[in-house]
């Protein structure tokens, strides 16, 4: 009887035990779960944020070319407009020589005239002497 008492003893302390394990397993299944869940939300906000870095690489990518284009065009239109100013200096440059050459051809007949008048009117007197 004693043997069985002992048995019955035992059987019942591994059935309690059974059911601790039991319930700690219980548990740690829920720990799993929840564990489980958390790393999904973690993941879901990792990727979330990888989204959001590569949108907004993207968009600094974008502003760059953006920039690059613009800095392209102004060097483009500078250069048209450096062309252009070469032009026009040239054209003034030719412009002014001819005026110069204008004013001494201008000059070169006042003084011609202012000549004429008084050889004509010396040649005149010269006349009116001999008569």
């Amino acid at each position: 009887a004693d043997a069985r008492a002992a048995h019955e003893e035992e059987r019942s302390r591994l059935a309690a035990e059974v059911v601790e394990l039991q319930q700690s397993l219980t548990g740690l299944d829920h720990r799993a779960v929840q564990a489980e869940a958390q790393r999904r939300q973690l993941q879901t906000q990792v990727d979330s944020q990888e989204t959001a870095a590569a949108q907004e690489v993207a968009e600094v990518v974008s502003r760059a070319e953006e920039a690059e284009e613009a800095v392209r065009r102004a060097e483009q239109r500078e250069a048209a407009l450096a062309e252009r100013l070469a032009i026009a200096e040239a054209d003034a440059d030719r412009g002014a020589a001819e005026l110069r050459s204008q004013l001494v051809a201008a000059e070169k007949r006042v003084e011609d005239q202012r000549g004429a008048p008084s050889a004509a009117l010396a040649l005149a007197k010269d006349e009116l002497s001999a008569t």
